[in-house]
């Protein structure tokens, strides 16, 4: 379904994202949406444990992400047509110029309708991954989202050059509230639902929106390139899973948890209080600033990050 023409290929290369269209209308839409939305709501009710809390809140159960979505256990049959139709392997191909994408990561972002947002990071560096360029995540995107920020291309030598990058790796592992940088540095991306944002995974990059997210959040290689991987292909699908790395949604719920990280545990109950207290009176984050100034002046902080107050953002490019 997904059509891309050479100047989603340009974009990508000159600016490290593009933005493509589904190709589905609307009433097929509406349809896929309510299944992928039925995963969210499987996964709640059976307590299924791959996944992911950020903020957890006493007056609900945010329940941030869906770890191996795609598992029989909460994932429909429409869900699995939808990739079917959706041609993301194709898309992705297309845009590398590989023969055959396979998927390392895949994941469904469905927060709740909560402010949140995240910390500057790189999921690849150049410590990690042979060259730039070598992996590409797809969010394809199934509620409205507004806020992403990912480091404009073309301003990387004078990012590094500062050592920004260091910089915020630090805070990152070691403070609540996320860092703020020259808007100079970034571009902040509008994306609608049906839409399917492709980026590079080695550019800088933060999460951050207004309301409910709903997402599918995927990672993936060149096939060819990394013949290490214990692949597998599910029917009707055009693109590669690796079996270790997206934990084989074949597997039980037992045998995924053996292999991932991220596990659904709810907070105590004073954390959940916390978070909802300091959600409407943010006195917990002035104090998380008050820390964060006192060890490093030089940066400034997001001090209404991730509360009632958080500001909406509203200068998007497409």
């Amino acid at each position: 379904m997904i059509k891309v023409n050479p100047q989603d290929i340009k974009n990508f290369r000159e600016k490290g994202w593009c933005i493509l269209k589904s190709g589905f209308d609307n009433k097929e839409l509406l349809n896929y949406k309510k299944n992928v939305g039925e995963i969210e709501v499987q996964a709640k009710k059976i307590n299924y444990k791959p996944g992911r809390i950020y903020y957890d809140y006493i007056q609900s159960f945010n329940l941030a992400a869906v770890e191996a979505p795609l598992n029989k256990i909460v994932c429909n049959n429409e869900v699995l047509n939808f990739f079917k139709k959706l041609e993301i392997g194709n898309a992705v191909n297309k845009i590398m110029g590989w023969e055959n994408a396979i998927c390392t990561l895949i994941r469904l972002f469905c927060m709740g309708n909560y402010n949140y947002s995240g910390h500057w990071h790189q999921d690849y560096d150049d410590k990690v991954m042979k060259y730039q360029g070598a992996a590409i995540q797809a969010s394809i995107i199934l509620k409205d989202e507004k806020g992403f920020h990912i480091l404009k291309k073309e301003k990387r030598n004078e990012f590094y050059s500062n050592e920004f990058d260091k910089k915020l790796k630090i805070h990152g592992s070691m403070n609540v509230l996320p860092t703020l940088i020259d808007k100079k540095f970034y571009d902040i991306v509008s994306v609608k639902s049906g839409e399917i944002f492709l980026f590079d995974p080695f550019l800088y990059h933060k999460g951050s929106c207004n309301r409910k997210r709903l997402q599918f959040h995927m990672r993936f290689f060149n096939l060819n390139d990394e013949k290490k991987y214990n692949f597998f292909k599910l029917s009707g699908f055009d693109f590669y899973f690796d079996k270790d790395k997206t934990y084989n949604f074949l597997r039980s719920e037992d045998e995924i948890i053996k292999t991932i990280k991220n596990i659904v545990k709810r907070a105590p109950i004073y954390r959940r209080l916390k978070n909802s207290i300091n959600y409407f009176f943010p006195l917990f984050n002035f104090i998380y600033y008050l820390k964060q100034r006192k060890l490093d002046k030089k940066f400034k902080y997001e001090i209404f990050a991730n509360t009632a107050y958080q500001k909406k953002i509203d200068n998007t490019v497409n």
